[in-house]
């Protein structure tokens, strides 16, 4: 039997330095040595794309598991903390929401993402029900500088500089994790007859040979798209944007408040990105040019600028245009090579999916490696399952925020046309009118996105509790302990607004001080 020894992963930037440490880090012995060789090959003129500057909570831990300290990869990437997306204009023009990355409370069952209705609690869904909603509605920190690493007051997330991030995975990777960094580019793959990749060659001709071998080189997909011909499954008609304008504005003074959440704001054809570092703000409109036109498109952009900046920001502004075609891979395993990041696929930046895909898929793989290659189909076929599933799942939650927008014009039109609905959104709607958003459901137990987030969009765009009608038992229990609970959420939510620092302080007297370690 050929015994997998060696993984070479082609691309580096975020996906590729990210996938290599997950590895590199499930495969050791007991003193940390490697046990497993891993290689990255990337070019060394390709730089990183620097867009999906937004985490999940998921991002802590894998940085812990790393052996990555928090404080130097808050200071080395110029990172802030996110508690959850602000939502801005998405209903309608001058309404807001928030999906925070701390679930409604609950109480044993009951659940207040079941008793929350509008027409009884004048306060929004996120604010009445979760107690951390203030703090990521505006500049304050998730925990206080005694909080040890990766611990918390209020569950977070990060907004990142995408190529410090490399930079600094890269240096990790390979001093501690034992990972050869390998700079040059690939020409072609080598295949045996089986149809195996067996190494890849470099532009000086030299063969990099290997047993597994993983495609993080992006939308070019060098060896998943061009040399496997896996095609991609195009989503366009559910989801419709397909392009982007993207600047970097630096932070007026150094004191600037540094916000504690993404914030998302509604436009005539899409919507707008903007994520606070703590040097700059990271702002794009992500639109669909079936829609609108670039120039149309770049004036909205300078438009909401000028808003935050004023208008000689706005005028100054060169922004960088970038294209994608939103859909994922037929499959993503094949043979002896895995696809990861967007070389896998992409849909769009809404709800920071594309970093956490590639989470979510390298830790999938670590616990997949098989030990040799014939048991290769045994790990792939659960592994092409698993990922479609999220995806699929991922296209059906994003599709949500649009779906239920009352905004006026062509775009959100089509979104709100069922035709452009996939069947199993169309089956939650119609289930949520009926009755509440259920965290026990079988087949959620596994989304990347818990119920908990579907109640935070269902509900935050002013949708109610459903009911069909019948007294219920446990309707009553959760009406009867609702008020209860619903006070405490307000208690605790003040008690926290109190006592947490802003964003800035925190930030800054981690670079001064470091945390403490765990």
């Amino acid at each position: 039997m050929k015994q997998i020894e060696n993984i070479i992963i082609v691309g580096g930037g975020t996906a590729g330095w990210l996938t290599a440490c997950i590895l590199a880090s499930e495969f050791r012995d007991e003193r940390g040595a490697p046990s497993m060789g891993i290689s990255l090959i990337e070019s060394p003129d390709i730089p990183t794309l620097g867009v999906g500057e937004g985490t999940w909570p998921s991002m802590r831990t894998t940085l812990e598991k790393i052996d990555l300290p928090e404080s130097e990869f808050l200071t080395h990437c110029l990172a802030s903390f996110k508690q959850g997306t602000l939502f801005e204009d998405w209903q309608f023009p001058g309404h807001r929401y928030i999906h925070p990355f701390t679930p409604p409370a609950r109480k044993d069952s009951i659940d207040l993402g079941a008793a929350w209705d509008a027409s009884r609690n004048p306060l929004p869904f996120g604010v009445a029900t979760c107690p951390t909603a203030s703090l990521a509605m505006t500049d304050k920190a998730p925990k206080k500088i005694t909080t040890p690493e990766y611990a918390f007051s209020a569950n977070y997330g990060y907004h990142l500089d995408a190529g410090a991030f490399a930079d600094l995975l890269t240096r990790h990777g390979v001093s501690y994790l034992g990972i050869q960094h390998i700079p040059t580019r690939i020409q072609e793959p080598k295949f045996d007859e089986a149809g195996y990749i067996t190494a890849l060659q470099t532009e000086s001709g030299a063969l990099i040979e290997g047993d597994l071998f993983i495609d993080c080189s992006g939308s070019q997909a060098l060896l998943f798209g061009q040399h496997l011909n896996t095609s991609l499954v195009p989503k366009s008609d559910i989801l419709f944007n397909d392009a982007a304008l993207a600047v970097q504005v630096s932070h007026p003074a150094e004191d600037t408040p540094i916000a504690s959440s993404t914030r998302s704001t509604a436009q005539s054809n899409g919507w707008i990105w903007d994520i606070a570092l703590q040097h700059r703000r990271g702002i794009g409109y992500v639109h669909s040019t079936a829609f609108i036109d670039e120039s149309e498109a770049e004036t909205e952009l300078r438009r909401y600028i000028a808003k935050e900046f004023g208008e000689k920001t706005a005028e100054s502004i060169q922004p960088r245009k970038l294209k994608f075609q939103p859909g994922y891979r037929t499959s993503f395993w094949e043979k002896n090579c895995v696809a990861i990041g967007m070389s896998a696929g992409f849909i769009e930046p809404l709800e920071a999916s594309a970093l956490v895909m590639v989470e979510t898929s390298a830790w999938l793989l670590a616990r997949s490696v098989p030990l040799c290659r014939e048991h290769i189909e045994l790990s792939a076929k659960p592994f092409n399952q698993a990922l479609l599933h999220h995806w699929e799942r991922i296209i059906h939650f994003l599709k949500l925020h649009y779906v239920l927008s009352e905004r006026e014009g062509a775009y959100w039109e089509a979104h709100r046309n069922p035709s452009s609905w996939p069947g199993s959104l169309a089956d939650d709607l119609s289930s949520w009118r009926q009755r509440p958003i259920d965290h026990g459901e079988a087949d959620r137990i596994t989304d990347l996105f818990p119920a908990a987030s579907y109640q935070y969009i269902y509900h935050g765009m002013g949708k109610p509790v459903g009911s069909d009608g019948r007294n219920r038992r446990t309707r009553q229990q959760v009406a009867q302990a609702a008020p209860q609970l619903f006070d405490d959420v307000q208690r605790a939510q003040q008690a926290l607004f109190t006592a947490m620092p802003s964003n800035r302080d925190l930030l800054d007297k981690i670079k001064a001080f470091g945390q403490p370690r765990i």
